[in-house]
């Protein structure tokens, strides 16, 4: 029986050493992204949740389907404009980050 995954000569995937690899670099950022920025909300979250399934099949939720993507798009193009146009550079943004 062959099996659905190719394998080294010691029976493991050949991509599970980068894997591991990769799992160990990036899994203070994934703590970081858990318990700093997504945990402050999960109170507002579930509060949100039984009005999502209110929403589901309404006019309303199909008129924020449209425009709030839109918005925020066009928001982001006109606040990042200003931005450079203020003088904010890929320089002074990397010194805000770091």
């Amino acid at each position: 029986m062959n099996s659905p995954q190719p394998s080294s000569p010691h029976g493991r995937p050949w991509w599970k050493p980068v894997y591991d690899f990769l799992e160990k670099v990036f899994w203070p950022l994934e703590w970081f992204g858990f318990h700093v920025v997504l945990r402050p909300f999960n109170w507002f979250l579930q509060q949100l949740d039984p009005l999502s399934r209110m929403l589901e099949g309404t006019l309303l939720r199909k008129i924020l389907q449209v425009t709030i993507y839109p918005l925020f798009m066009v928001l982001t193009l006109v606040v990042g404009f200003k931005l450079v146009e203020n003088g904010f550079t890929v320089r002074s943004f990397y010194g805000t980050i770091i």
